[in-house]
């Protein structure tokens, strides 16, 4: 985006800071965390009082729903052909190469095998996905990592959003990977200008697509 056209937004452009901008994307995180401990309670249930007589969907089932679920809503997205410059589509592009060089990193630092590592930072902040398909495949250890490195990952962006959005919009929207589509929306509206709404847009779609295709060719044995 040409820095002279954010330069040349008025500030009555941009709208003012609200608490209830925070919210929705904080929301989906405490939703998801309590989504974790209500399943654990829920398999403690099954295996030790009901003795698995509780019949429950296997997270594969639940996982090709989810996608079924994001299908439909991603057709109800509306992008213009004119939005897809160089760019823009660097952004997504520099998040997926950033989010592979980290994951490398992580891995050499850690001694994790480098697979599952990538895989690990595959998710694009997308947790919802990253937790069932790494948990499916790799445990739910592994699960519950990818679950907290993509919420952190929500969290930091809010952060990188508000400090950044308004003169570096592009950072802010990196960071949100593919919650910029959705749950970070709002607080992209608010703390940048509204030019970067296209550059979220495309960015969130196009990390929502790749994050399932990523995360599949990274996990070992598949």
């Amino acid at each position: 985006m040409p820095a002279h056209s954010r330069q040349s937004l008025p500030a009555k452009a941009r709208q003012p800071f609200r608490l209830s901008y925070i919210w929705p994307p904080l929301k989906e995180c405490l939703i998801a965390l309590v989504m974790v401990g209500l399943g654990g309670a829920l398999y403690l249930l099954q295996d030790r009082i009901l003795e698995e007589a509780l019949a429950l969907p296997s997270s594969g089932a639940m996982l090709l729903l989810l996608i079924l679920l994001v299908g439909i809503d991603l057709t109800q997205v509306k992008l213009n052909v004119r939005w897809l410059s160089w760019s823009i589509l660097a952004v997504p592009l520099f998040v997926v190469l950033g989010s592979l060089v980290g994951g490398a990193m992580a891995a050499w630092i850690t001694g994790e095998s480098l697979r599952v590592s990538l895989a690990l930072a595959s998710g694009f902040g997308w947790f919802t996905l990253s937790s069932v398909m790494i948990g499916d495949a790799l445990g739910q250890v592994y699960g519950t990592m990818a679950l907290m490195t993509d919420l952190l990952r929500e969290l930091l962006a809010i952060m990188v959003l508000y400090a950044l959005g308004r003169h570096q919009p592009q950072v802010g929207i990196g960071s949100a990977g593919a919650t910029a589509l959705d749950s970070t929306l709002p607080i992209i509206k608010q703390a940048c200008s509204p030019d970067a709404v296209p550059l979220a847009l495309v960015s969130g779609f196009l990390l929502t697509l790749l994050a399932p295709v990523f995360i599949t060719i990274m996990i070992p044995g598949i």
